[in-house]
């Protein structure tokens, strides 16, 4: 048994030693070290147009283009979904249907605001409302609502 296990080692370090040889990177296709140090006096000349000018400080007060600025300017959307007296299951729904990606909020709704009104939205476009309004009834589980134009 020692014998086996003598012949197994002197295999086993001859096999590791040929492996090292042959796996072993060959030095002349390697590249060479750099020996000679960088010259660094010859810097490629910039062309002047290729140079960035900054432009000259002025005095000058620009007023700021409000033309878009208003949220009144775009027509946004929302459809009513419920129309609930209990405000904690009002918010429970707006919760689903936020943690899905849809934007919803509660309102106060009624002649004397005790019901809680349940909205999704706003949204920028009709059509994308259409287009995701059987989701949001999923969500919410309704059956149908009103769309309607925020009017913010």
């Amino acid at each position: 048994m020692k014998l086996e296990r003598i012949v197994g080692f002197i295999f086993l370090l001859s096999l590791l030693t040929v492996l090292l040889f042959t796996l072993d990177p060959n030095s002349q296709y390697q590249e060479p070290f750099l020996t000679e140090s960088a010259n660094t006096d010859t810097k490629p000349e910039i062309e002047e147009t290729l140079i960035k000018k900054l432009p000259e400080e002025t005095n000058d007060f620009v007023e700021p283009i409000n033309k878009y600025d208003h949220e009144d300017d775009f027509e946004r959307y929302v459809v009513r979904i419920h129309v609930l007296s209990s405000k904690e299951k009002a918010e429970s729904i707006v919760k689903n249907l936020k943690i899905n990606g849809y934007p919803a909020f509660v309102e106060a709704f009624g002649q004397t605001k005790q019901l809680n009104a349940v909205y999704a939205g706003p949204f920028i476009s009709k059509e994308f409302l259409n287009d995701n309004i059987e989701e949001i009834y999923k969500l919410s589980e309704a059956t149908e609502g009103e769309v309607e134009q925020w009017k913010g």
